[in-house]
Order: structure tokens, then sequence, then C-alpha cells
């Protein structure tokens, strides 16, 4: 890829999402190196539900029942926690471009998308995973998610150029959605656009968002339902 200069490129190089016009390994190299973060994220917050859940159970369920304003508060911790430290990354990251002397260009939007993009994505397979964590444990949950996560990669790039199935296929894929140069619709200039490859047909921003809120939604709420009714003695499992 040529060096350009620019603000958008770099972030786009750095967070746009894995390579689809490569058919050598690289694509692998790609899809490796790229996620390095969204990795670490999910071994970071990977314990977050699981081991609170345990004392809240053994202090607090026991005597007030506050299950619902627990699970609303680990929500909002995990977001919260996703959100600062995707900010702290984008920081550092322009940071880093702005100390090699790259120049700003293109629409604000570019970077509130691939935020956006990036901060749902990872927040639904993280809420996922922890949900998971309560009854299967921290260590098979984070894997599960983990080989989720590729599956779901490697099935989109095998979609991608199936014109005919990416405008409602790809978008049901949170892994998808964080690839921003994969949208069709993305805010990306055309001289900039140029640098990569073309968005898949039909795969748009809107979609991506709307999927992924659908999803954390479905998630909170069946969990919400099943804490109501569960026995809390026989969801707990500890982990081996």
């Amino acid at each position: 890829m040529p060096l350009d200069p620019h603000m958008d490129t770099y972030f786009l190089q750095v967070f746009g999402g894995v390579r689809v016009d490569t058919t050598d390994t690289s694509v692998i190299l790609s899809v490796f190196f790229y996620n390095i973060p969204w990795i670490l994220f999910l071994y970071v917050f990977a314990s977050l539900f699981q081991k609170d859940f345990e004392v809240q159970y053994v202090y607090v369920f026991t005597r007030i029942g506050s299950k619902q304003r627990w699970l609303r508060q680990k929500t909002a911790e995990l977001f919260l926690h996703i959100c600062i430290s995707w900010g702290l990354l984008f920081v550092a990251a322009f940071a880093f471009g702005a100390g090699f002397g790259f120049a700003l260009r293109g629409s604000a939007l570019l970077y509130i998308e691939i935020f956006v993009l990036q901060v749902l994505g990872l927040f639904t397979l993280s809420f996922a995973q922890n949900l998971l964590s309560m009854k299967m444990g921290i260590t098979q949950s984070y894997i599960l998610a983990l080989c989720c996560y590729a599956l779901a990669i490697i099935a989109g790039v095998l979609l991608y150029q199936n014109a005919n199935v990416t405008g409602w296929l790809l978008p049901l894929f949170p892994t998808a959605g964080q690839m921003l140069l994969w949208h069709a619709d993305a805010a990306v200039l055309p001289e900039t656009q140029a640098v990569f490859f073309a968005g898949a047909t039909g795969f748009s921003v809107w979609k991506s968002i709307a999927v992924e809120f659908l999803y954390i939604a479905v998630l909170y709420v069946g969990t919400a339902l099943y804490l109501q009714k569960a026995d809390l003695i026989d969801f707990v499992k500890e982990e081996n």
C-alpha cells in the first residue's frame, strides 16, 4: 500500500478493517494483527460479570434479590469501560499520527463511524461472553467468544464478494460491522477509497449499528428474564 501522509488514511489502515482485496497469505496476517486490540480487550473484560456475580449472589441477592439492578449496573460499567478504552486508543493513535505529521483531511464523521462501530461490536461480543461466563466460567466463555469471533470474520471474508447476500447477511455478523471499509456508504473520501477497496454491495453503516443494538437488547432482556426466574444456586458455576 502506498504511503499516504493523511490522518484519514492512517486511521483506516489501523481501524478500518481486514483487507479483502487479496487472496494470498497476507489476509491471514491482516486478520490477526488487526484484531489484536479486540482479543486483548475481550481478555481484560472477560471476568467483569462472573467474579462480581458470585460476590453479589452470596451477600446481596439472597437478602434483597436486586438482580435487575445489578445487571443494569454491570452492563453500564462494561459499556463505559469499552468506550474509555477505545477512546484512549483513538487518542493515542491520533497523537502518534500527529507526531509523524499526518494531515487532517475529510469529515469528522469518518472517525465517529469508526469509533461507534468498534465500540458497539466489541461491546456486543464482550457482553455475550460475560453473560456466558456466569454459567460456563471465564475461560470456557472466553475461548468460545474467540472461536465465534474468528469464524464470523472468516465467513465475512468469504461472503464479501457475493453481492447477492452482502446487503442482508453481512450486517448479521458483529465482526463485519466493525470493518468500516467493508461498508459501501462509509464516510471515506474518493481519493482515500482509491488506496483501499470498494465496500460490499448493500452493506450500510446504519444496518450494522441497528443490528448491534438489536443484539444488545435481546441479550439484555433475555438475561434479565432468566435471572428473574433462575435458581441462583444452580446458576453460579465455579471455574475448574
